[in-house]
């Protein structure tokens, strides 16, 4: 008799810190939309050598705290997808490379939707937020003066710093040239549709 009280005594503390555990409510925090992450490329992205669906992997510059919780460490990956190039060829026609982040996966297994807005040179310091939407103008004075920063739409174009320069040699210009996004260029992705995460 003493042995089965025992056994069941021994039960009830192996069963109990579990059933405590699952009474213990996950808690919530929210990425607001516009809050921007600031992440660096970890390999150049080139119009000589990109390929539509190839990856372009990212690395997380500063931590994406909110409330006080870390929900992304400093240095966690991301990825974008390259989904259009153009190569350089004659009569101006310069390299291109179109290519976006859609989302930002957390460890509660949700991802928030996103976008990509400028791979610099972000000549000014990246806020923690971006505003979007009406304030238009708001935003702008964020962004830096580079060609093909902003994109508001999906996708994300960046061309030849030279685009529009003028050849006087031939009276135009001749053949254009490729795009190079050097490894670690600064890229602002920014969350745009308030997300729920669980930790």
């Amino acid at each position: 008799m003493l042995k089965q009280v025992l056994a069941i005594v021994a039960i009830g503390l192996v069963v109990m810190p579990d059933t405590l555990a699952q009474e213990t409510p996950a808690q919530k925090t929210v990425v607001r939309r516009g809050t921007a992450l600031k992440v660096s490329t970890l390999q150049p992205l080139d119009s000589a050598a990109a390929r539509p669906g190839d990856d372009v992997p990212l690395r997380l510059s500063r931590p994406l705290v909110v409330n006080g919780v870390t929900l992304l460490r400093e240095g966690e990956l991301l990825h974008g997808r390259v989904t259009h190039v153009q190569r350089a060829g004659p009569r101006c026609r310069y390299g291109q490379v179109h290519w976006k982040i859609d989302r930002i996966s957390f460890a509660d297994k949700t991802n928030a939707r996103s976008r990509l807005y400028t791979d610099g040179p972000w000549r000014r310091p990246v806020p923690d937020q971006l505003p979007l939407g009406r304030d238009r103008n708001a935003f702008q004075r964020f962004v830096a003066p580079v060609l093909g920063a902003p994109i508001l739409g999906l996708e994300f174009i960046v061309v030849s710093p030279r685009l529009f320069l003028h050849d006087d040699r031939n009276d135009g210009c001749g053949g254009g040239q490729e795009y190079l996004l050097p490894t670690n260029s600064l890229v602002v992705v920014v969350i745009t549709k308030d997300h729920h995460v669980r930790f």
